[in-house]
């Protein structure tokens, strides 16, 4: 099934190199439409707009024509890695066996039955569909170029499967997204991470109160490593020396509140 967008145009009366750079400079990308039976029509459209759509086309894997009705998908193998770690000051390869998923609901609908993370193989998570749709599915890094491997997801135990590529199914922070990660330093005792307040939104009114959170470990395989806050009140328990929050490029307000645990003994 083929995937629709519109996008909103604006109609130029001039043409031209000079006009074209111009437009550029305010943001706007120059087009031109054709159609059978018509004259072709000069048109401009927003840069923001139009970069965020091709990114998402070309950054998620698709599973295509679910069904309405109640499904689970699950992470059943990955070599996924975002890179190396160090371990006694050695680089070594790290297992990053994370995929996020984004369930076609309707905007208004909470944003962590939108979005999920599986985190792990054999991680899954049940999801209901209203109607037919298409599951995105990608993993989402701020680093893409050390990037490498796959995953495969399996949709209802037996069904259809897609391949999660580290290179090719990725949404890089810092293109497309037009974001800056932005970091929290704290200091080397247990903490508490947690989304206390959000007005986040990928537009279209919708509400997504989601954060993607990187926790500093240094364990070469750790499914905690990237953990989603997914909705007001959520929150994350973990114990290090730093942390950076990854937003993604979602345009709003975000407050994280940081909590002290109880000591180890």
């Amino acid at each position: 099934m083929a995937q629709q967008a519109t996008i909103e145009a604006a109609s130029r009366d001039n043409t031209g190199k000079g006009i074209a750079r111009s437009l550029r400079r305010a943001g706007r990308i120059p087009a031109v439409i054709y159609g059978r039976g018509r004259a072709p029509e000069a048109l401009s459209v927003d840069t923001t707009t139009v970069t965020r759509l091709l990114t998402q086309v070309s950054a998620s894997t698709t599973l295509v024509d679910v069904a309405a009705g109640t499904h689970t998908i699950a992470l059943t193998a990955s070599t996924l890695s975002k890179g190396s770690v160090s371990v006694n000051d050695t680089n070594v390869d790290s297992f990053d066996d994370y995929v996020i998923v984004n369930v076609p609901l309707p905007a208004a609908d909470q944003s962590s039955r939108r979005f999920f993370m599986l985190n792990g193989v054999n991680a899954m998570k049940d999801f209901m569909l209203p109607a037919l749709g298409t599951l995105r599915v990608m993993f989402i890094d701020g680093d893409a170029q050390f990037n490498s491997g796959q995953g495969t997801v399996r949709l209802d135990g037996t069904g259809a499967t897609a391949t999660v590529d580290a290179t090719a199914n990725v949404l890089p922070w810092n293109a497309g997204c037009l974001a800056i990660n932005a970091s929290v330093s704290v200091s080397d005792r247990p903490h508490r991470a947690t989304l206390t307040e959000s007005t986040l939104s990928t537009g279209s009114g919708s509400k997504d109160d989601l954060v993607l959170l990187r926790l500093p470990s240094e364990r070469p395989m750790d499914p905690m490593r990237f953990v989603m806050l997914n909705g007001v009140g959520s929150s994350v328990d973990f114990c290090s020396f730093a942390i950076r929050i990854e937003t993604g490029g979602m345009t709003a307000m975000w407050v994280l509140q940081q909590t002290g645990l109880p000591q180890s003994p």
